[in-house]
Parts: structure tokens; C-alpha cells; sequence
């Protein structure tokens, strides 16, 4: 249970200091307070458990000197240029090879972007090794010709340890075995510009989801998929009523021919024979 205050001049000045605010900023300020005081007061947690259970984004990689971390708004900077926020600088050569891992924050990903770390740290190009740079994964994708040429290394193909990843992407006579991404999405393929044309709008979409309240997330979800059981089952009141009028009319018609068959059955009649009496007269001399 929550309680409010009754006074709206309490309520005046908490809301004053997110008058700037707009209001996804201020529902996602009011819904972390609420959830904050409900795990505080109700489950007892203390601060360090209520910043693990409320952190979206879940444990951020530790920044690495030797790689880069790609997102929705500087991937065509790093992998046009190798830098962070300079889209001028010098294009990176046609020979250049780009190693992508792609993670996420499952175990699987874990054991991958540590060993990936690892090659990066000792076997990259920014190194003074003799790899490419290295970006992070549990799918390792090598671009090449200025990530015009894509192939993908899965974790069921290459085991996640730092000596054998190293030595795969070592020998390119190796891993230029594996096919390249061919298709309509692919680059030079039919889709491709609709495929980037996707990928901006999904990051849109997911930097504008991330600033809705989970709870809100939640009750729609809750209520789209009500809404949708609902609709499937819509015409299930009828349905019954159609089986129920459909049973009776045929139980009607089963007792109707029973009823019928008794009545033009051939009758029987029992008689009781009674022997017909003689009298026999004898004549005696």
C-alpha cells in the first residue's frame, strides 16, 4: 500500500524541481521513487540490492585500451575511421580487417568477451601485435574490405579461450574459408539501405523504450496480451451456446426415433390354450 499526501502544496514543491522535466522524464522519476520505497520498506532491501535490481543496463564493460565499443550512435565513425568522435579523420585502408563480438549479458557472452579481451590486449593491431583491432562478442564477425565482406564465427564453432581465438584469426587463410554474408540484407544486396533504415529506427525505438518505467512496460504488455487472449476467445460464448442448442436438438432427435421405433413394432398376441374337454363314453355290456 502507498500513501499520498493529501496536501497539494507538499505535492507543489516535490514536483517543482521537474517543472523542466517532460513527462516520460517525470513518470520514470515518480515510478523509480515508488519502487525504490516498495523495495526498501517492503523487502528490505538495502541500497547496493535496489541499484542491482533496478539497473537496466546491466554490468557495463570495463573501457579497454586496445578496442572499441560500438554503439547506435558512433558505429559508422569507428568502423569508417578507428576513432571515437572524428568522422573526418583518415578512412581506414582497404586491407584493414574489423573482429566484431557481439555480446550480450548472458554466461556464454561473459566467457567470450573476457577472452576476446584478452586477444585484443596482447594480439592486436593497436597492441603492437599482428591482429586487427577487436571489437567485443560471443559472435565473432570479421569485416573485411571495408566491411563490405562480413563473416560470422558462432560460439559453437570456436572455443572461448584467449590461445585458440588468437590463432584462428591469425591465419586468414583460416578464417577466409568461412562464406561470406550473401543475401538481400547483406551489403550490395538488394535490401541492404532498408536494413539500415531499420537499424536507426530500432535504435530510436529502444532509446525511447528505455525511458518508460518498467512497471509501465509491464501493464502494457500485461494488457496487450489480455486484449489479445480476449479476441481469440471473443466468439467462445456463442460457440458453447451453439454446441449446447446443437447436443439438445440431437439428443431431441435420438429419443424421437426411439420413441417412433417402439410404436411401429409388430404386436404380439399371447393367448393361453385351454384344452378343449371330451367325453368318452364307454359302453359296457
Amino acid at each position: 500500500m502507498v500513501r499520498l499526501t493529501s496536501s497539494l502544496v507538499l505535492l507543489a514543491l516535490a514536483a517543482a524541481p521537474a517543472v523542466q522535466a517532460g513527462p516520460l522524464a517525470l513518470l520514470q522519476r515518480a515510478s523509480d521513487g515508488a519502487v525504490r520505497f516498495g523495495l526498501g520498506r517492503v523487502l528490505r532491501l538495502n541500497e547496493t540490492q535496489i541499484e542491482r535490481l533496478l539497473n537496466r543496463d546491466g554490468n557495463p564493460l570495463e573501457p579497454h585500451p586496445h578496442a572499441f565499443d560500438l554503439t547506435d550512435d558512433n558505429w559508422q565513425t569507428v568502423l569508417g575511421t578507428a576513432t571515437y568522435n572524428n568522422p573526418y579523420a583518415a578512412p581506414v585502408g582497404q586491407e584493414d580487417v574489423w573482429v566484431v563480438t557481439v555480446h550480450g549479458n548472458d554466461p556464454a557472452s561473459k566467457v567470450f568477451v573476457e577472452a576476446m579481451d584478452e586477444v585484443a590486449a596482447h594480439n592486436s593491431s593497436g597492441a603492437g601485435g599482428t591482429l586487427p583491432a577487436n571489437m567485443r562478442t560471443p559472435v565473432i564477425v570479421i569485416g573485411t574490405n571495408n566491411m563490405r565482406e562480413l563473416r560470422f564465427i558462432e560460439q559453437g564453432q570456436a572455443r572461448p579461450n584467449a590461445a585458440t581465438l588468437s590463432q584462428l584469426l591469425s591465419r586468414r587463410d583460416v578464417w577466409e574459408t568461412l562464406p561470406v554474408w550473401k543475401g538481400m540484407l547483406a551489403p550490395g544486396g538488394r535490401f541492404e539501405d532498408r536494413l539500415l533504415r531499420f537499424a536507426k529506427l530500432w535504435a530510436k525505438v529502444h532509446t525511447g523504450s528505455a525511458k518508460i518505467p518498467n512497471f509501465v512496460l509491464l501493464a502494457l504488455s500485461g494488457f496487450i496480451m489480455n486484449f489479445v487472449v480476449n479476441w481469440f476467445h471473443k466468439d467462445d460464448a456463442k460457440l458453447q451456446a451453439d454446441f449446447r442448442a446443437r447436443t439438445a436438438k440431437e439428443q431431441a432427435g435420438e429419443s424421437e426415433q426411439n420413441e417412433s421405433g417402439a410404436s411401429s413394432a409388430p404386436k404380439t398376441a399371447v393367448a393361453t390354450a385351454v384344452p378343449k374337454r371330451t367325453t368318452r363314453a364307454s359302453k359296457r355290456k
